[in-house]
């Protein structure tokens, strides 16, 4: 078992005895089918040779969903004042004042469904916000602040599958979301709750005009419409290339099932994603493995 790689123009190979993939749920089944190991009609159609037949890999892809309400902010306290002051500004270089604070600065957990067993949707408060959830460097000149219900449970499941051959090539990922009819019940009543939590009376003295949609949604298919053009990721890809029972492409020890000497260690091996953040469980993933080794 060896690693092929390209260092300037010089293509070179390293052979050990296991190798172990730690390229995330994105990079490791992009790897994994390059090279090989993945759906043989999937691969066959972009010419790679078949190294071992495992339809598992990039199959499962599972994320956290998100979708974004915010309103406009009547007091200028939120991030979009708060970074032009140079007090703030000069508290935050060493670890003080509001700069200084994580974002979200706040959430829970919540069940929208009383009958549900344990939580369904986890929300993040943001003190701040920007027309692109994910790049505040545009920041807009208006006040605001965002609260963001997630799905922590879908039942969806997407997939990564190459787009390429070429090495510098992203795959092509499907994330699924809301693939269900499940995950879109739960995501609607999702939203209903943070819009409860942003019209009760706390917010009063604060509450502007909506930003995020820009109007008050309270019929179902306007809510639908929305989240289906506005959910986004969490950033907590999983489950691409699973360990689990004998269809999973890795067995309960991360190795790859076929293939002799590798093993994958990362967050694409959860056989299902877990209700909250990915972090911790990975880092638990790294320690097992590293026993495992």
């Amino acid at each position: 078992m060896g690693v092929r790689y390209r260092r300037g123009v010089a293509l070179r190979e390293v052979r050990g005895g296991e190798v172990v993939l730690c390229a995330g749920a994105i990079g490791s089944p992009h790897l994994l089918l390059r090279s090989g190991v993945g759906p043989a009609a999937h691969l066959r159609n972009f010419g790679v040779p078949l190294v071992h037949d495992a339809p598992g890999v990039g199959s499962a892809l599972q994320d956290h969903p998100i979708v974004v309400l915010a309103d406009a902010c009547r007091a200028p306290i939120t991030a979009n004042r708060i970074a032009d002051r140079p007090a703030s500004l000069a508290q935050a270089l060493v670890g003080r004042g509001p700069l200084s604070a994580p974002l979200p600065g706040a959430g829970g957990f919540l069940r929208t469904d009383p009958a549900a067993p344990e939580p369904d949707v986890q929300l993040h408060f943001v003190a701040g916000w920007a027309e692109d959830a994910h790049d505040y460097r545009g920041k807009p000149e208006e006040d605001g602040y965002v609260l963001a219900p997630l799905l922590l449970r879908p039942t969806s499941r997407g997939s990564v599958r190459l787009a390429s051959t070429h090495p510098e090539e992203p795959p092509a990922i499907d994330p699924g979301f809301l693939d269900t009819p499940e995950d879109l019940a739960v995501m609607v009543r999702g939203y209903r709750a943070a819009r409860a939590i942003l019209d009760a009376a706390p917010f009063a003295p604060y509450r502007g005009r909506p930003l995020r949609p820009r109007t008050r949604l309270e019929d179902e298919a306007a809510i639908v419409d929305y989240l289906r053009r506005n959910v986004e990721t969490t950033y907590h890809p999983t489950c691409s290339v699973r360990m689990g029972g004998t269809d999973a492409p890795l067995d309960p020890e991360l190795r790859v099932r076929g293939v002799e000497g590798l093993r994958v260690v990362d967050a694409s091996v959860m056989p299902s994603l877990i209700g909250g953040n990915t972090n911790v469980p990975t880092a638990m993933i790294a320690g097992k493995a590293a026993t495992l080794l």
